[in-house]
């Protein structure tokens, strides 16, 4: 499994459930809109400490965004 690909989109996925833009989250989380915007296409391996302040700003469970949908 591509878990890159996997956590950017779930997090893609969940950011507009909220109507939030990559700027909120990105402010919310205390991280570069650029950098967010490369995790959500799957580019870059945010570290654990990154990963729930996206979750914080999401408002779920940082396992959340490991999630798998079939």
């Amino acid at each position: 499994m591509d878990w890159q690909r996997i956590l950017g989109a779930n997090i893609l996925r969940l950011r507009n459930a909220i109507g939030a833009t990559q700027e909120d989250i990105a402010d919310a989380a205390q991280l570069d809109v650029g950098y967010l915007g490369k995790i959500e296409r799957g580019q870059r391996n945010p570290s654990l400490k990154k990963l729930v302040r996206i979750a914080d700003a999401l408002g779920v469970l940082p396992g959340k965004l490991f999630s798998v949908r079939k």
